[in-house]
Parts: structure tokens; sequence; C-alpha cells
């Protein structure tokens, strides 16, 4: 059972400066590689009228002439759902898109000022945007792909479930949404899946950080942990789900369970999930993730899975270890 919040609303915002040092760093480390060979990037777009609601667009300039038009990657950064930014992702952005996709890099309006239902209304206002937009960049926007880590996982699969969920779709009051059959894959990087339970996880100011976001009464949290619980919406008409996370991450289970809901739902899913003893590292560092090397063999599996939706290679439910290399381990699905 919920408990009322522990600090008042502020203490959102306190958080959030707690951990500006930490995102100044990656900040710092992602901006010594801006440049890149063969790639054009637009930042700062705006795709609404607050400050937060911009996104970075990643633009492949190859030597030669290719297939045109591009599948598109939207990617969500993480934060708790109150702090991150986008610039801390350009490196994985780039990267992502100099393997033959366009990449929008998309910031969205932080808690506690902005709730969880404006958050995921950002996502469908970027997704808008971006559509009107990628005939000129030579973009397609029938084949869209979702990835986001922590939060941003959390945002985008409860995006992709209210596309076909009428309830869900109403309660986050999101406006003129996209076809489902447009979403072609889901790549979700060590989310959050059930929201009471990740409250117990053991991260520092997890729970403070969830607080912050929930609101302030017992009514407030019991909606806002409905909505944002996808574990609680799943159906079968997600597109392919790729579950990304290691095992010694405190909130490794929410990927487990996630999986084991999609097997028994008999859905195309994918998995890689990194063994501790090959993987010691592989802690919970939203901020940090892609400078480990479990992070950077997380996002090259990203990417292979992007690139197997890509070219229509569909995945079965019982395929769920189909794209893992053999230094993977899938531990046992837990119940």
């Amino acid at each position: 059972m919920l408990t009322p919040p522990l600090l008042p609303h502020l203490l959102g915002l306190t958080l959030r400066t707690l951990y500006q040092p930490l995102e100044m760093y990656s900040r710092y480390q992602q901006l010594m590689s801006f440049s890149g060979v063969g790639m054009r990037c637009l930042r700062n777009c705006a795709y609404g009228e607050h400050a937060q609601q911009q996104l970075d667009l990643y633009l492949p300039t190859a030597s030669e002439p290719t297939p045109a038009p591009l599948p598109v990657v939207i990617y969500a950064h993480g934060g708790n759902w109150v702090a991150g930014d986008k610039s801390q992702y350009h490196r994985i952005c780039k990267h992502i898109a100099s393997q033959g996709f366009i990449v929008a890099n998309l910031n969205y309006r932080l808690a506690p000022q902005f709730s969880y239902a404006q958050q995921v209304q950002d996502i469908n206002s970027a997704i808008l945007w971006l559509c009107r937009g990628l005939p000129q960049f030579q973009g397609d926007q029938q084949r869209l792909f979702l990835m986001g880590d922590t939060s941003g996982a959390n945002l985008l699969c409860t995006y992709a479930l209210a596309l076909n969920h009428p309830y869900l779709r109403n309660a986050l009051d999101i406006q003129q949404p996209i076809s489902s059959r447009q979403v072609q894959g889901l790549a979700l990087l060590y989310g959050v899946f059930d929201l009471e339970r990740g409250l117990f996880a053991h991260l520092p100011f997890l729970r403070l950080w969830h607080e912050a976001l929930l609101g302030s009464s017992n009514a407030d949290q019991q909606h806002t942990v409905q909505l944002a619980s996808p574990l609680r919406h799943l159906h079968k008409h997600l597109p392919a789900v790729f579950l990304a996370a290691a095992e010694c991450d405190p909130l490794f289970s929410q990927s487990v369970m996630l999986a084991q809901r999609l097997k028994s739902l008999k859905h195309r899913y994918s998995t890689a999930f990194y063994d501790k003893s090959d993987y010691p590292s592989g802690n919970h560092l939203w901020f940090a993730w892609q400078n480990q090397a479990c992070g950077q063999k997380m996002l090259e599996d990203a990417i292979l899975f992007l690139k197997m939706q890509r070219y229509h290679l569909q995945l079965t439910a019982t395929d769920s270890r189909a794209i893992q290399p053999q230094t993977h381990h899938a531990p046992e699905v837990l119940t």
C-alpha cells in the first residue's frame, strides 16, 4: 500500500539539483565527441512551446546514396522522470544514426512541475512533429522505432501500449495519436514497468524520486501508479520488443517480469540479460551506462535488434535469445 509522500513537492527540484554535477560531467563527455563524419545534427528543434519540448535530429549524410526513405529511431532519455537531458545521449544517437537510421533525441517536460500524463503527451507531440517533417529529411514515418532507458523506456512503453488501448489513451489525454502500425519495434533498456514494485528497488533516492512524480495525496499516487505501470496494461498488439538489463541492476527484475508476461502472451520479443559474473560493473547508473562495457554491449545489441526489425526479420515468442551473443547469459525467468 502506498503511503503519503515523505517530503514536500519541492523535493523533486532538490533531487534534480543534486544530480546536476553528474549530468554536467556526462554532457562534457558527449560534447567532446560532438563532431562526426557523415553526420548532420539539427539541435534544439522545438516541437512545443515549453523550453523542455525540444529534440535533436541526427541525419546520416553518407558519401554514397542510401535507399530512401530511412527508418527513424525516437530516443527518450532516463532520469527517473525528474532529471536527465538529451545532451547526455549525443554519442549514442550519433552512433545509431551511423547505422542507417534517422534519430530523434528528445527532451520532455520533467516532474514535479509536470505530470506523468504530460510527459507521455510530449512523446506524442514530438512524434507528430517529427512525422510532419520527415519527408524533407528522407525519413520513413511508417518505420518508427522507440528506444529509451529507465524512465524513458517506461514512457515509451506506456505510449506504445496506449496506441491500441482506448482507456489508457483517454486517461493520458493523448490527442491525435499516430497509428500503431507505424511503430515497428520497442527497445527498452533497464526500464521500470511496474511502478509500485519499483518503489522498493535499492537505488539511492529512488523512492523520493517516485514520490516527486506521484503527487501529494494517496488518490493521486494510486492514479499515477496505475497509469505509469505498463505491466498493468500489457496487450498483444505491441510491436516486437527488445529488453536489456544487467543482472546486478536493482531494477533487473522489472525487465524479467515484462519478458515473462510477453512470453505468456506469445508475443515477439528478445532479451539481452547480462550475467553479473561477466559484467560486474553493470549496475544502475543512468547517467554513465554508455561508458561501461555492459552499456556499450547493450547498445550494440539494441542496434542489432533495430536492424533485424528494419529488414523484417521476424522474431517469435520462442526466439527470446535469438540475438544474444554467446557471451551473454539469460537468467531463468523469475516468478
